[in-house]
């Protein structure tokens, strides 16, 4: 049984389709979905199996605003069964930076004047891959070293050996030449395959 409220302009203000479970606001619609706030057909109506809970749908740009006030945040939360806020995006409108957070954790913030990671001192290492290193640059932040091409040293910074048995190996630092003449420092090393 299917239940609809018009409002002065619109005939499907409020629409419940009890034969497919949904319910609609702002339009009659196929989208395959469990609430559906719809301005107009898209021309889409199957979203992803694993994000058709709520749909906004609308036949031209289509948004969603969080409004807070200049000295709230704005957020997002993600929740399971052990813990209510595991994830988290956060808008923070006093000091304009965006926070994320994984395992209840602030991972990175975004500022208007560049990206902190592991801002809050949590302990949060950063790691950067190649196609072929898993490790190509990684920040050991409770060790406060760096490496590259390693994930453990005892060294501040440490540059390794892209491959256990040959591989590239350098540090070199360069003014605007087109020649190695304008090596201001050049360390390298050559290995080959035993």
């Amino acid at each position: 049984l299917d239940f609809r409220v018009e409002s002065n302009g619109n005939t499907h203000m409020l629409f419940v389709d009890g034969g497919n479970n949904r319910v609609n606001i702002g339009s009659s619609t196929d989208v395959a979905a469990t609430l559906v706030v719809a301005d107009g057909d898209s021309g889409q109506n199957s979203p992803s199996a694993n994000a058709n809970t709520f749909v906004i749908e609308k036949n031209d740009n289509c948004g969603l605003s969080i409004l807070a006030a200049t000295n709230a945040y704005s957020s997002i939360h993600f929740g399971d069964s052990g813990d209510t806020d595991i994830g988290q995006i956060f808008y923070n409108h006093s000091s304009d930076a965006m926070e994320f957070h994984a395992n209840a954790t602030q991972i990175f913030t975004i500022h208007s004047d560049g990206v902190v990671f592991n801002e809050a001192s949590n302990d949060q290492n950063f790691r950067v891959e190649t196609s072929a290193n898993s490790s190509a640059f990684f920040i050991d932040a409770g060790n406060d070293v760096a490496g590259f091409n390693t994930t453990s040293s005892s060294y501040q910074l440490a540059v390794e050996n892209q491959a256990a048995s040959g591989g590239r190996f350098g540090i070199r630092v360069h003014n605007p030449s087109s020649s190695d003449t304008g090596n201001i420092l050049r360390l390298t090393s050559t290995r080959s395959s035993s």
